[in-house]
């Protein structure tokens, strides 16, 4: 598997981070995990093309994790270079995604219909899929209504985690148990904690709980990001830990 990351920032403008998103190759296929502001320009900085992706999976519904979802369809629709077959992309997310994508439909109309790149909305929910010749495991997170954990399982038996946006729950526990690579979140201090969002301290109990191989922390507010937020969380053993940055290539 070979992970990128494309934005690693939250909803907070910064100069060096984006909001989230994510490319996941998995077993022959390109997985865009998540879509906020600036993300189809990282694609091409990232020197990687939006005719790849194969799935989008939507870990929520916030602003932040999806609006790049509108200028993606529009360009599909009005780039005129493109010389590949049509295909039909799957949009993985709660159900409650059909709203929200309905509603664009109705702003846009054919602005974000192409021909040569159509979509549409795949419900899921907490379970285990198989899927070419990777699984597929859902999780319910600690966050919102809309909110879920994917964890990915190759043929070779690595296991790659994404958390989206989640404080610690038992869901998550689970997700992250004995991972090779968990992007989790940690957005907050411990100080100003948040219960629907990740600190220091949180994970430090996700990674002596579940015992993840290597964990990349993701989506932090810029209050947490400093020198000190690796020592903060701790050091293990076992565990590897790293600190995203846009364009970040992880390959495992």
């Amino acid at each position: 598997m070979k992970l990128t990351i494309l934005g690693c920032g939250t909803h907070i403008p910064e100069v060096n981070k984006c909001n989230p998103g994510y490319l996941l190759d998995i077993e022959g296929e390109t997985l865009l995990l998540d879509m906020g502001s600036g993300i189809v320009r990282q694609i091409v900085i990232a020197g990687r093309n939006i005719w790849e992706i194969d799935k989008i999976f939507l870990s929520h519904l916030h602003i932040d994790h999806i609006i790049d979802l509108i200028p993606l369809f529009f360009t599909y629709k009005y780039q005129l270079k493109y010389n590949g077959e049509s295909k039909i992309i799957p949009i993985y997310a709660h159900s409650e995604f059909e709203v929200r994508l309905n509603q664009l439909k109705q702003i846009y109309g054919d602005w974000i219909n192409s021909e040569k790149r159509q979509y549409f909305h795949k419900k899921i929910e907490p379970g285990t899929f198989h899927a070419n010749k990777y699984t597929l495991s859902v999780f319910l997170p600690n966050h919102s209504s809309h909110s879920l954990i994917y964890r990915f399982e190759d043929s070779n038996g690595k296991i790659f985690v994404y958390t989206g946006d989640t404080g610690l729950s038992e869901g998550l526990i689970r997700a992250a148990y004995s991972a090779d690579v968990l992007l989790v979140e940690c957005s907050c201090r411990d100080e100003f904690s948040i219960e629907c969002h990740m600190t220091p301290s949180k994970v430090k109990k996700l990674i002596e709980t579940s015992k993840p191989k290597k964990v990349i922390i993701t989506h932090v507010f810029p209050d947490n990001d400093d020198k000190t937020l690796k020592e903060r969380i701790g050091v293990f053993k076992n565990t590897e830990i790293s600190i995203a940055r846009d364009l970040m290539e992880i390959n495992f």
